[in-house]
């Protein structure tokens, strides 16, 4: 059912954002679809884990982990401050470092309607990345391995749509970004892992994933911010450093 599930993922993303990024970069006159609706990609996780545990005893778990409310508040908190957090340490070092700081602007309106729309699309990426695929991952690769699998399969998973972008073209110096975006979402599973174990919410990755949406609102150069990145990394680290008892039990929680 897990490959099931990354199959039907990666079949519906790909079918909306390659023609989409096809003619967007033109190669291609015409897409069925508008470039606007790349962003439908945000439920089709939650779609891919909704088919496969049709009519299954695994149902009820999965729309458990996926529902789950009844956390501390605590996370909660964690996960929403977290990416401001990281794009604060990120200005204090480039200052640190005499480095000029990005440009960072959004409008109140702008903030209330993005938020609300990336925390829509948040849930419906992490009830299937994270609620479903996650736990059965751990159960047989461990928190390590689970995550870095995952993360990597997340990243790909992600590519059509960069290309989706009128910003960035089909040539080397494309590359780079591509490359620096990938390290990111990588590192920032990771934490979205952590945060998942600990909470066994998808509300709660939820509300880490759409508040770091959110500061790529404010910051639009976030996903391939360098410094961003060492600051997230420098997060990550410290979280398997402080919190390896609770990583290292990931695979037997799993199986409960």
């Amino acid at each position: 059912m897990l490959v099931r599930f990354f199959v039907i993922a990666f079949a519906l993303c790909w079918l909306i954002t390659i023609p989409i990024a096809l003619h967007v970069q033109g190669l291609i006159e015409t897409a069925l679809l508008p470039p606007r609706a790349q962003w439908l990609i945000g439920v089709v996780p939650i779609i891919a884990a909704a088919w496969v545990t049709r009519g299954s005893a695994d149902r009820s778990t999965w729309l458990e982990d996926a529902l789950r409310t009844s956390v501390s508040p605590m996370w909660y908190v964690i996960a929403a401050l977290l990416p401001w957090a990281m794009l604060g340490g990120a200005l204090g070092v480039r200052m640190l470092l005499g480095k000029e700081l990005p440009h960072l602007g959004a409008d109140p309106a702008t903030l209330a309607i993005f938020g609300v729309l990336w925390l829509v699309l948040a849930f419906g990426e992490e009830a299937g990345w994270r609620a479903y695929a996650l736990p059965r991952m751990l159960s047989v690769r461990g928190f390590l391995g689970a995550a870095t699998l995952l993360g990597v399969l997340w990243c790909v998973w992600h590519y059509p749509k960069l290309y989706a972008s009128p910003y960035l073209h089909l040539d080397a110096l494309s590359l780079k970004g591509v490359a620096q975006f990938s390290l990111q979402i990588v590192i920032a599973n990771y934490v979205l892992c952590w945060l998942f174990v600990r909470t066994r919410s998808a509300i709660v990755t939820s509300v880490f994933h759409g508040s770091f949406n959110l500061v790529a609102t404010v910051h639009a150069l976030a996903a391939i911010d360098p410094t961003l990145t060492f600051v997230m990394a420098l997060i990550a680290l410290s979280i398997f450093l402080v919190d390896r008892d609770s990583l290292s039990s990931a695979r037997e929680t799993a199986r409960r």
